[in-house]
């Protein structure tokens, strides 16, 4: 599954690259709408400016196995259904290996990860 991102009217291929955009704004708070490929809206995130270093704090999605990074490469996405579809081509896991996780983080801080669910509920 393929999305992009819309903010104040604009389309972004990453949540990153919305925020990235808000942020050379000046924007305090902004909504980023996620929608497929296809157009289909799928959800919004609603993000603010963290409290001690005035930058946003979003959210991503990504694959891990062991807690790492599952394939040894850092790869995030839009949706956990994103991360999921990535997820079942990686070569060399089981689905009960890999765990989608969410990941907090500003643009130029990783604030940590929690998990949303395995990869073997997306099959």
């Amino acid at each position: 599954m393929k999305t992009y991102t819309m903010m104040n009217g604009k389309k972004f291929s990453s949540i990153e690259s919305a925020v990235e955009a808000a942020e050379s704004m000046g924007l305090m708070s902004c909504e980023i709408d996620i929608y497929a490929e296809n157009g289909d809206y799928l959800e919004t995130q609603k993000i603010e400016r963290d409290d001690d270093d005035e930058e946003f704090v979003y959210v991503s999605y990504g694959v891990f196995s062991d807690s790492e990074w599952a394939g040894g490469y850092e790869v995030t996405f839009n949706t956990a259904e994103e991360a999921a579809a990535y997820g079942k081509n990686l070569k060399g896991f089981e689905p009960d290996e890999l765990e989608i996780h969410g990941i907090e983080q500003t643009l130029s801080e990783y604030y940590g990860n929690y998990f949303i669910s395995s990869l073997a509920d997306y099959t």
